[in-house]
C-alpha cells in the first residue's frame, strides 16, 4: 500500500510517506517568515508546498523518478483543524494543500481529515494526550525517534492510514491485522471503512441572557 500523511503546521510542515514495501519516510520543512499581505501569504504557502509535496511524491517511488499526476496512492491523510484554532493562515495553507492533493493524486484515493483528538487517541490512548505523550507512545511501539511533534503527528497519521486500508480489505488467512494494532486502534480505523468522515461543525455559543431577556 502507498500512503501520504501530512501535518500541515505553519511552525513546521511534516510528511510521512509509506512505500509499497512498508518503509516509511519522514520529512519536515521549516517554517517561513510570517507575512501579512495576501500575495506574500500565498507565496509563503507555495514555498512550503513546493518543498514538501514533490519530495513526498518522490518518496513513494523506489525508482527515484518523480511521478506525474495522477499519482497512485491508496490514501492521503491530513490532520484536521482544531476547534480552538483561530489562525486564518492555517486554514489558508490547509485549503491549498487539499486543492493540490485533489489535483495530483489518483481520484480513487480518499483524502481523509483526522480530527486532532482522534489522532491523539489513536497514538496516545486518549483524546487528551499531549504532543510529548503522543511521540513517546509511538516511539515505544514502533522504535522511531522524532525530531518534532510535527513528525510524530505525520507518522501517527500514516500508521492510521495503514490500518484504514486493512479494515477496507476482506479478512483472510493472509490478511490479518498488523501485530502492533490494538483493539481501540482498529475501532478508530473502522470509522473510516466507508470513506472520509465529515467534520462536525463547531458548536455555536449560546446567546448570553440579559436582564431584559429574562423578563
Amino acid at each position: 500500500m502507498r500512503i501520504l500523511a501530512f501535518d500541515a503546521s505553519l511552525t513546521g510542515f511534516a510528511s510521512a510517506v509509506r512505500r509499497e514495501n512498508g518503509e516509511i519516510t519522514l520529512r519536515e520543512a521549516a517554517s517561513r517568515t510570517t507575512a501579512t499581505a495576501a500575495r506574500d501569504r500565498v507565496g509563503r504557502y507555495n514555498d512550503l508546498l513546493n518543498e514538501v509535496l514533490p519530495a513526498a511524491y518522490l518518496d513513494l517511488e523506489p525508482s527515484g523518478i518523480l511521478p506525474t499526476p495522477p499519482i497512485k496512492v491508496d490514501l492521503a491523510l491530513i490532520e484536521g483543524y482544531s476547534y480552538a484554532s483561530n489562525n486564518p493562515e492555517l486554514y489558508e495553507l490547509g485549503i491549498l494543500l487539499r486543492a493540490h492533493l485533489v489535483q495530483s493524486i489518483s481520484p480513487q484515493a480518499d483524502i481523509i481529515e483526522v480530527a486532532p483528538m482522534t489522532l491523539k487517541k489513536f497514538c496516545g490512548g486518549h483524546g487528551g494526550a499531549d504532543k510529548v505523550a503522543v511521540a513517546s507512545a509511538l516511539t515505544k511501539r514502533f522504535g522511531v525517534e522524532f525530531k518534532s511533534s510535527n513528525e510524530s503527528d505525520a507518522y501517527g497519521l500514516c500508521r492510521l492510514g495503514e490500518l484504514i486500508v486493512w479494515v477496507r480489505t476482506p479478512i483472510t488467512d493472509d490478511n490479518q491485522p498488523p501485530a502492533w494494532a490494538t483493539k481501540d486502534q482498529i475501532e478508530i480505523a473502522t470509522r473510516y471503512r466507508d470513506g472520509p468522515i465529515a467534520a462536525k461543525p463547531a458548536k455555536a455559543k449560546k446567546p448570553r441572557k440579559t436582564k431584559e431577556s429574562k423578563e
